[in-house]
């Protein structure tokens, strides 16, 4: 028996979702218990301050709650907390999930309107923007994408 065939026959009750934290791994997902809150909640904060680590989302806790109760996934929660802010933001697996990265379409923060990232980025790494009508930049990772992507353009700036 395939691994397809084993999943499309009524052996695989459950399609369940893990992440690793070290030893072990943590239930996140499950086809018929939906998302862990915790975990849920742990991947919006860590989305939201990957993208400005000034924002608090801890200090709102009801916002994960309605996120759970309108069956939102951690991608578009992370999309409404920026709703009515100067900032807009949409995140999409990169090629399909496989290589760790994420696109952000992003309006708001200069002439960027596209950002590719490594969902493990560090300070220093390097990551590509894309900006203006055609053109591609790359900028060191400062701490979160706002910080990085003004600093980048204050640069910028400072040079012409």
């Amino acid at each position: 028996m395939t691994v397809g065939q084993f999943a499309n026959c009524s052996h695989a009750k459950e399609e369940i979702i893990t992440v690793g934290h070290g030893i072990g791994k943590n239930k996140v997902w499950s086809v018929y218990e939906g998302w862990e809150p915790n975990e849920y909640a742990n991947l919006v904060i860590d989305l939201v301050a990957l993208i400005d680590k000034t924002q608090d989302v801890t200090a709102n806790p009801e916002f994960i709650d309605t996120a759970l109760d309108d069956e939102l996934t951690v991608f578009d929660a992370v999309s409404s907390w920026f709703e009515g802010t100067k900032v807009s933001v949409k995140i999409e697996q990169h090629a399909k999930g496989s290589t760790g990265l994420i696109d952000i379409d992003i309006k708001g923060v200069h002439s960027v309107r596209r950002v590719v990232l490594d969902m493990n980025i560090k300070t220093g790494d390097i990551f590509n923007f894309y900006h203006g009508e055609s053109s591609k930049g790359g900028a060191f990772w400062k701490g979160d994408l706002l910080e990085t992507l003004n600093s980048f353009f204050e640069v910028l700036k400072k040079t012409k």
